[in-house]
């Protein structure tokens, strides 16, 4: 076994284990009584807050391609958006569908650099939003947060600055790469070209298109509490709102730590560890959670269908073309 297959496994195992321990913990009864008593009308509004978060998302991608030179079809973004979601759900990494994002996008705009450029800077803007709204939800509504979540809050929103501030500091990455030689030559000196990409990437767009693509993160990540809220209203819970927005910009960083499947276990965990802070029930926290995960797979199938569809119209294409080999699409590893 490689050893990229041995992590990509105890990735799995961790997602599962951690699922057991909070199935033994909370019981598989009580959890699926839980689910019984759901509103579905409710959980499908939730669904619709989730899935319009996605379109939303779509248009801050469009703006980022459109200030470097790209011109592509909103709805072909939004199909790599799900298709983000399939590969998220099936590789043991929540950074793996922005990877066959870059992929896919960069096969279709022969502009590998860039494409690479606007999905970093895409995710990068949503972090830092998300932690933005979590930190001023937080200092308005404070006195119903512990001090533990208050200082995490802050303690993220200053770390997502940091990193921004970092990858803007050209002359500091010049520095360390004059000195780390051995990217020069490590795998032909493929990192030391990563690493400046990295820095580079916020160089590319003005001040105007940042801005642009900040306020649509929060309309972006308002959509996603209010998706939040719903499954909670769909399970009994009344809660003040205050909580999911402070809650859940912290549980989206959760499952970007890569341990888990997809976060998998890593948000079950940290919604029982906060929404029961609020008064919710562990398991309604843990349903709530789980609800969310669910959506998740849900954009994945739409992403699959999405995806052989455009595989079969790229194989159709090719059949017009006598001559031409067919190319197989791979996933980068």
């Amino acid at each position: 076994m490689t050893k990229k297959r041995l992590i990509d496994l105890l990735k799995v195992l961790v997602s599962l284990g951690l699922i057991a321990l909070l199935l033994q913990e909370i019981g598989i009864d009580q959890t699926l009584a839980v689910f019984r008593q759901a509103n579905v009308y409710l959980l499908l509004v939730a669904l619709g807050f989730y899935l319009g978060g996605i379109v939303i998302k779509t248009f801050r991608w469009q703006a980022l391609l459109d200030a470097l030179g790209i011109r592509v079809v909103f709805k072909e973004l939004l199909g790599l958006n799900f298709i983000g979601f399939l590969f998220n759900n099936i590789l043991p990494s929540g950074i793996g569908g922005d990877v066959v994002k870059m992929y896919e996008l960069s096969r279709d705009s022969h502009r590998g650099a860039e494409s690479v450029n606007s999905v970093f800077v895409d995710r990068v803007i949503g972090l830092v939003a998300a932690q933005a709204m979590a930190v001023v939800a937080a200092i308005i509504g404070y006195r119903l947060l512990s001090p533990g979540v208050l200082a995490i809050t802050i303690a993220l929103f200053l770390f997502s600055l940091a990193v921004v501030w970092l990858l803007i500091q050209e002359s500091l990455w010049e520095w360390l790469l004059a000195r780390l030689t051995f990217l020069k030559t490590w795998k032909g000196g493929k990192w030391e070209v990563k690493i400046r990409q990295l820095y580079l990437a916020f160089r590319a767009y003005d001040r105007r298109t940042i801005v642009k693509a900040f306020v649509i993160s929060l309309l972006f990540n308002a959509t996603l509490v209010m998706s939040n809220y719903y499954v909670a209203l769909a399970f009994g819970v009344n809660i003040s709102m205050w909580y999911f927005w402070v809650y859940v910009p912290i549980t989206s960083v959760i499952t970007m730590i890569p341990i888990s499947l997809n976060g998998l276990g890593l948000r079950e965990m940290g919604y029982v560890a906060l929404f029961t802070q609020a008064g919710v029930p562990r398991q309604v926290a843990f349903s709530m959670s789980l609800t969310i995960y669910s959506f998740t797979v849900i954009s994945g199938l739409i992403g699959g269908v999405i995806y052989v569809v455009r595989g079969a119209r790229g194989y159709l294409n090719k059949e017009r073309q006598p001559g031409l080999a067919i190319p197989t699409q791979e996933v980068p590893k």
